[in-house]
């Protein structure tokens, strides 16, 4: 057995902290670092910021960022916000530096299928990888694992596969989220201002599900998607909603009567011509006030339309908590997961990018799978 991987967390928020819980008590790992942006975490121990005993790792702040990237590690984990436009390129800059460093990174924000940005935005990623000897995987629930592994997973009961499609129902209420994380998303705003987030588009547009798309377009059929379309739906509140955590809510937050209180965003992939995949997000606060009837916060259904079968699966995920104080959500812990389970597989891999594998899926042409 080799000595515990040493890693290094890159943003103890709610996805961070779900990650640390899980190294923290494995003997495979040992987190030497961890670098966060808000005060509520830098300085602090972070064992103690997961209501844990010190460990003596305190988190660094940003700003001294490089006394973490000029460090001995074997794997960063990076939990970090959404690539949106102000933070993207620095964001690029970062992950690159360590790369460059020598150390492999593992992103749960972004990076999900480089291809899918364009050949110049893949090799500035690829040649990092080579002059550090390093890997980078982008991975996560979604994207990451439900398109990407299970449904291509699922297709292997196919010989041809005409239509996938995903359906992830969320409450963020819960989520852990920052109330100003929220409103970026479109909460509490007019729907008119919701629909017209920029920045939110331009993640939509270029980054998070147009890879998993991409993805999953030429591991199926062998060419790159022709067309990426997307559409929003926003469900304004009737009344106005009051969260608050004094009175046992997640969060503290007013959605105003008329305001966005769930969404629903479809993502839709064309293949010759057609809509061959299509991934469905659906956003609400809390169920007592969520318009999907029937559907629970962590529920992701999964339909594909295909011969000489076809199927469809629903998936239910629970939190079995360590800790009853431990309000972290299942959709946390298991995107952590997909994290820590590839850091042993990331650090084998040969220099460059990592991609998913599912061993066998539906193919266009069967010796494709050969090099899947």
């Amino acid at each position: 057995m080799r000595d515990p991987y040493r890693v290094i967390l890159w943003g103890p928020g709610a996805l961070g902290r779900a990650a640390l819980r899980e190294l923290l008590r494995r003997p495979e790992f040992d987190v030497v670092a961890a670098v966060g942006y808000g005060a509520e975490s830098i300085g602090r121990d972070i064992g103690e910021l997961v209501g844990q005993p010190p460990v003596g790792v305190a988190v660094t702040a940003y700003a001294d960022k490089q006394t973490v990237i000029d460090m001995d590690a074997d794997c960063v984990l990076w939990a970090g916000m959404f690539p949106f436009p102000q933070i993207a390129e620095q964001m690029d800059r970062d992950v690159i530096s360590l790369l460059e460093s020598g150390k492999n990174v593992i992103s749960a924000t972004t990076y999900h299928y480089l291809p899918a940005q364009g050949a110049d935005y893949l090799a500035k990623f690829e040649k990092a990888c080579r002059n550090g000897n390093s890997s980078l995987f982008g991975t996560g629930e979604n994207p990451g694992f439900w398109f990407e592994r299970v449904a291509l997973t699922l297709t292997g009961m196919c010989t041809d596969v005409d239509y996938v499609e995903l359906s992830e129902y969320a409450d963020c209420e819960g989520s852990g989220s920052s109330p100003e994380f929220l409103t970026g998303c479109g909460f509490a705003l007019s729907p008119q201002d919701a629909a017209e987030l920029k920045t939110l588009a331009a993640v939509w547009d270029e980054r998070y599900f147009v890879e998993s798309l991409s993805f999953a377009s030429t591991a199926l059929y062998g060419k790159p998607l022709e067309k990426f379309e997307r559409d929003a739906t926003f469900y304004a509140t009737d009344e106005e909603l009051v969260f608050d955590t004094q009175r046992g809510d997640r969060i503290d937050l007013v959605v105003p009567k008329g305001h966005v209180k769930a969404q629903m965003h479809h993502f839709r992939g064309y293949v010759d011509g057609v809509v061959k995949l299509s991934i469905k997000t659906y956003w609400f606060l809390a169920d007592r006030t969520s318009p999907f009837t029937g559907k629970n916060d962590n529920t992701w259904e999964i339909r594909i339309d295909g011969s000489p079968a076809s199927l469809t699966s629903s998936f239910e995920v629970r939190t079995t908590a360590f800790d009853p104080e431990d309000r972290t959500t299942a959709t946390w812990y298991i995107t952590a997961l997909t994290m820590i389970q590839g850091i042993p597989k990331v650090c084998a891999h040969e220099p460059g990018i990592v991609y998913p594998t599912v061993f066998a899926h539906g193919a266009s042409d069967f010796r494709m799978l050969e090099s899947s």
